[in-house]
């Protein structure tokens, strides 16, 4: 039975086409509410550690109207964000209903805050919804959190044993529903174009020979058998890594997703709005790289303020090792009509 999920971008630089396959994950819908709390200041633990703060919060101004987080999460960035600037409205988007509840309750001291259960490539109806026509500052921190990693049956980690799921929405299209009706042609596709896997077609021929014998239900059972394809010494990265996230892309569309939402976002963003994106991997930074620069080439598009991607300085590495794959890249919306210029130079670590 041929499937086919989402298109997701490769790498332009790429020979590798991705896999045909042929139905799309569900959308989860917008759904926009505002918070209204106490303004009193406030100190939450949150479930999650928020990467590069000093970096993103030092290209942001200080005053703010509206400022969009694609991203809310736990609240980590907006927590600090909120603290550090004065923004008369902030926007939190996440198809995460659970993040969603818990940027709620660490955002609790802060009345200017409004949220919406969208996917980001959404925004423009969230903010219409919202009557919002513009934005002066925007945020996206792709990927996974702690937090989801941690919850054994959100399917996201092979550290703890769970349901094949990895759907950041909780609808629609599971990772499961891939492994279960995609060919040993399409595995071994998606695993190299999504993964970057070297043995995807191996992996994939396994992967179909066990499910002709049995069900592959659990993150444990499908990281074991990766395991005995590559091998692996109980160190270093762990072998079912590429395959894990070649899986979450395409259950959630993320690369798609993406690109539609920096498109949207340079779209949506008043003149001098400040556009920021963290990724955590090479496939998502090159999406940001490639939309920036082109956007940079076009009368009226961003100037961009960081030439390389900003990354993690050592001390944060040491602290928060999720922090070391993190790259910051970040932009300003031009007025319109306004011919494309060199932006400043940051004074944070480049790679």
């Amino acid at each position: 039975m041929a499937i086919a999920f989402a298109h997701a971008l490769a790498p332009r630089s790429s020979a590798r086409r991705l896999p045909s396959l042929g139905f799309r994950p569900a959308r989860s819908g917008t759904t926009a509410t505002a918070s209204f709390a106490s303004a009193e200041q406030a100190t939450v633990r949150l479930p999650h550690i928020p990467v590069l703060l000093a970096e993103l919060s030092s290209f942001f101004p200080d005053g703010i109207d509206t400022f969009l987080d694609c991203t809310i999460g736990a609240g980590g960035h907006a927590s600090h964000l909120l603290r550090h600037k004065r923004i008369t409205q902030y926007v939190a988007l996440d198809k995460d209903p659970n993040a969603l509840s818990i940027a709620r309750s660490a955002l609790r001291p802060f009345d200017n805050v409004r949220y919406a259960r969208a996917d980001f490539r959404d925004m423009r109806a969230v903010l219409d919804e919202l009557k919002v026509p513009e934005v002066n500052a925007v945020l996206m921190d792709i990927g996974t959190s702690s937090m989801q990693l941690d919850q054994a049956e959100r399917g996201f980690s092979f550290t703890h044993d769970g349901p094949i799921d990895m759907r950041m929405s909780c609808t629609g299209m599971s990772a499961r529903d891939i492994l279960d009706t995609a060919s040993e042609r399409e595995l071994a596709e998606l695993f190299w174009t999504l993964g970057e896997e070297r043995q995807s077609r191996k992996i994939a021929r396994v992967l179909v020979n066990e499910r002709e014998r049995r069900p592959i239900e659990s993150t444990k059972q499908l990281a074991t058998l990766v395991e005995r394809v590559k091998g692996w010494r109980k160190k270093g990265i762990h072998p079912a890594t590429q395959v894990f996230q070649a899986l979450r892309i395409a259950t959630n569309d993320e690369l798609a997703a993406l690109e539609e939402g920096l498109l949207e976002a340079i779209e949506m963003a008043a003149p001098h709005a400040t556009i920021a994106v963290i990724s955590f991997h090479s496939l998502e930074d090159r999406i940001a790289k490639r939309v920036f620069r082109m956007a940079a080439e076009r009368v009226g598009g961003v100037k961009l303020l960081t030439k390389k991607p900003v990354v993690a300085a050592e001390e944060e590495c040491e602290k928060n090792p999720r922090a070391r794959s993190a790259k910051l890249r970040v932009v300003e919306k031009l007025e319109p009509g306004q011919v494309p210029i060199s932006g400043k130079i940051n004074k944070y670590r480049e790679r």
